[in-house]
């Protein structure tokens, strides 16, 4: 898929849409397309809330190919294309003309649900941040990070569900960072492998090994964001959105547990969820 990342920047003639509908195609066959720890659009989603939810991931996953696979080549242009990509982000909420798929849906989606576009922004930050990568020194700087790279997309959800709201967003916050810590342990061996460890420097102390003492640590904090931001199922209206919430958290419950297993294994091998 990182020809994808090119196209959205060059709007390539191969993928130009000529209407919102094969538009909103696209974004919902290249959503499928990858594989997820939790589903996309799920069953449980309402049909006319998919679209929109796919929209977004696409925006969001072709980011994230532009700051991981191509970073590996250069730094430079990754961050080049990133900030091409904003531009792009910023000119389809400015323009009527648009043949580019995603930016099309997504303009279409931000309007409809009058998205702030502030969220969308905070995930490209967090995309440099991921190629300029620093360890964090402590939590606080880890739930920084967090805060733009997974809150924002619970945060998009519940604005499609008409659901956000003071109490629902921090909750939401606490089950996004919870699955984005998750997702660091389940992927620690492949991180290290890249010279990015996400283990903050406070919990290593002294030494810079990552230890079953260290894991059990990261791995409660995990389990306590995402025990916490179970509160939010009292407060969502929506059934399917209830319903939907309850297996993501279970999802990552099941994960936890797998990492519990497996200790300190995961420093050498990538644990799944089936």
């Amino acid at each position: 898929m990182l020809e994808l990342s090119y196209f959205c920047l060059l709007n390539a003639e191969k993928y130009n849409v000529v209407s919102l509908d094969s538009a909103y195609t696209f974004v919902r066959k290249f959503a499928k397309q990858h594989y997820e720890n939790f589903p996309v659009g799920s069953i449980l989603v309402p049909k006319r809330l998919r679209k929109y939810i796919y929209s977004i991931y696409s925006f969001a996953r072709v980011a994230d190919d532009i700051a991981d696979e191509i970073s590996k080549k250069s730094k430079k242009e990754s961050l080049n294309l990133l900030n091409k990509y904003e531009y792009c982000l910023d000119n389809c909420l400015a323009t009527n003309e648009i043949n580019n798929p995603i930016f099309l849906a997504l303009k279409d989606t931000i309007a409809i649900n009058e998205l702030p576009l502030e969220l969308f922004k905070r995930l490209l930050k967090a995309f440099r941040q991921d190629i300029n990568f620093l360890q964090a020194d402590t939590f606080d700087d880890l739930f920084d990070y967090c805060n733009n790279s997974a809150n924002p997309i619970g945060e998009l959800i519940l604005r499609l569900f008409k659901e956000d709201n003071e109490k629902t967003i921090f909750y939401s916050n606490k089950i996004c960072s919870a699955l984005q810590l998750i997702n660091f342990l389940q992927d620690i061996s492949i991180d290290l492998s890249r010279n990015r460890n996400y283990v903050p420097k406070e919990l290593l102390y002294s030494s810079t090994e990552i230890n079953e003492e260290v894991l059990n640590k990261y791995i409660a904090i995990a389990e306590k964001l995402l025990n916490d931001g179970k509160e939010i199922l009292k407060l969502i209206k929506s059934f399917r959105l209830k319903l939907e919430l309850y297996l993501i958290i279970l999802g990552g419950k099941i994960m936890l547990t797998k990492i519990k297993k497996h200790k300190t294994k995961l420093l050498k091998k990538r644990p799944k969820v089936f």
